[in-house]
């Protein structure tokens, strides 16, 4: 029997009153309790872009949620593989450690630099990875270009399949 999480939901109770379907990443209702029509999707994105699902009176994100349903136990820590947050599908999600979810986050702010770049007032640009709450510097370079691509090898090493460049 699966362990319960600490609002108590285990797979069994999660399948009495909700179905996934892997392949669009979305939960439905069973015919459970008054008012409720079988069938129905359920969950709204939360304003940190993660589909919420509101089951036993608590609020659970999908992703968390989609991994209790496939495989019966809670994960640690999981990952979007695209990246996108709201994209539950079965074949976007896996396993990661804190480390590897966060070498899989897009920049900060993908508009003003590449990630892994910072411009200085001297006109020259830097490089820089964070591992964990390690910060290691790559160097500095004459392009913006020769920066990311320094970032880009760093992440590789680092990250390997988690990394993520843009």
């Amino acid at each position: 029997m699966a362990q319960p999480n600490t609002h108590g939901l285990t797979v069994e109770v999660l399948r009495q009153r909700l179905v996934y379907d892997p392949a669009t990443g979305y939960f439905s209702t069973l015919k459970y309790g008054r008012n409720v029509s079988p069938g129905r999707r359920v969950g709204w994105v939360d304003g940190f872009g993660y589909v919420t699902v509101c089951l036993l009176r608590k609020h659970h994100r999908a992703h968390r949620l989609a991994w209790l349903y496939m495989t019966g136990s809670w994960p640690t820590e999981l990952d979007h593989i695209n990246g996108v947050r709201h994209d539950n599908r079965w074949a976007n999600l896996r396993l990661a450690s804190r480390r590897m979810n966060l070498g899989n986050r897009g920049a900060v702010d993908p508009t003003n630099h590449k990630k892994g770049v910072i411009h200085w007032p001297s006109g020259r640009w830097s490089a820089n990875i964070l591992s964990g709450s390690d910060r290691r510097y790559l160097g500095m370079f004459d392009t913006e270009d020769e920066a990311h691509e320094a970032y880009k090898k760093a992440a590789v090493r680092v990250f390997g399949e988690f990394a993520r460049f843009e």
